[in-house]
């Protein structure tokens, strides 16, 4: 049986984009990847497929521009912005559809420690000329808007992985993951911090977000069991608060700060985390223009929750 869901939700001045992901039940490595979009309106309309590819779509990213980002296990990216790629995909293709900008996609460079395709987990960037990719293994690739290069090789031995990126400009980017995996870009290196004590095994580094002041929080799940919030800049981090719930992944809203905790939805409140809703389960959050969405983890139809504090009913699920 076939099933479908939503991987990723990404909010842009012109709607709503879904990356939606179709695979044979108990197969979904080879999960095949397309983007939509919607209005984002609170109606049943059906979205409007923008993407058609045969690849494994994973992530996707919005630059600043409204321009969109995929990128696939099979270590390709895809982009509606205008670049010049003469590097075609790795054995997919990618069709524009509806009124879409054109899609253009290329391989990105094989892996330097194996030479295999990256396997590309996130995208993040500042600008079209400015976006990074993580690759499974904690590996980072870089377009500079002239070509893509590895420019991070994790060490061999770490078995750490790439969760998020953020930061507060082109010369100064945090990558966090697994492993108690922080790494920092100061505009010519990467280089590993250190975490604030006390240190705890499995400890996951799960989101990056920064501040108007330049510095930094970065949420982490210790064991899937608790979490802390961190707190600094590439000088150095403090614990500023800690939790008896997992922070899986943390987005603003406005001057506010939520998470998805895995059992609902969390809020920093002061220097406390607290538990905000706890009717549905989280697997994913993700930032839009005056709300945020959430994921549910295994839905049986491709859907999200939506937050609103302007709405009169704040809380409101979709499904498709």
């Amino acid at each position: 049986m076939t099933r479908s869901e939503i991987q990723q939700v990404v909010e842009t001045n012109d709607g709503l984009y879904l990356l939606f992901i179709d695979y044979e039940e108990g197969d979904i490595a080879s999960a095949i990847g397309h983007v939509y979009r919607t209005s984002g309106d609170r109606d049943e309309v059906p979205p409007t497929q923008m993407l058609a590819t045969s690849d494994t779509l994973r992530a996707m990213w919005a630059s600043p521009n409204g321009s969109l980002w995929v990128g696939s296990a099979d270590g390709n990216v895809g982009t509606t912005a205008k670049v010049n790629w003469q590097r075609p995909p790795n054995g997919a293709d990618y069709k524009t559809l509806g009124d879409s900008a054109p899609w253009t996609a290329t391989e990105l460079p094989a892996l330097r420690s194996n030479g295999l395709p990256p396997n590309i987990g996130i995208l993040w960037g500042t600008d079209n000329d400015d976006v990074y990719a993580s690759a499974y293994g904690g590996h980072i690739y870089h377009w500079d808007g002239g070509a893509w290069a590895q420019v991070y090789e994790s060490p061999p031995d770490g078995m750490a992985g790439i969760g998020a990126f953020g930061g507060t400009g082109a010369k100064d980017v945090f990558a966090v993951g697994s492993e108690r995996m922080l790494l920092h870009f100061d505009g010519t290196r990467w280089r590993p911090l250190e975490l604030p004590p006390p240190v705890r095994p499995h400890e996951v580094l799960t989101g990056v977000h920064s501040l108007a002041s330049g510095e930094i929080f970065i949420s982490s799940s210790i064991s899937g069991e608790e979490g802390r919030l961190l707190h600094g800049s590439a000088d150095g981090f403090t614990e500023f608060a800690r939790s008896n719930m997992q922070l899986i992944a943390m987005a603003p809203l406005g001057e506010r700060l939520l998470f998805a905790t895995g059992d609902g939805v969390a809020e920093l409140i002061g220097r406390e985390i607290r538990m905000i809703k706890s009717t549905f389960a989280t697997s994913g959050l993700f930032p839009g223009n005056g709300r945020v969405f959430f994921l549910e983890p295994a839905p049986d139809r491709p859907s999200y929750v939506e937050y609103d504090p302007r709405q009169e009913t704040p809380w409101w699920g979709m499904e498709f």
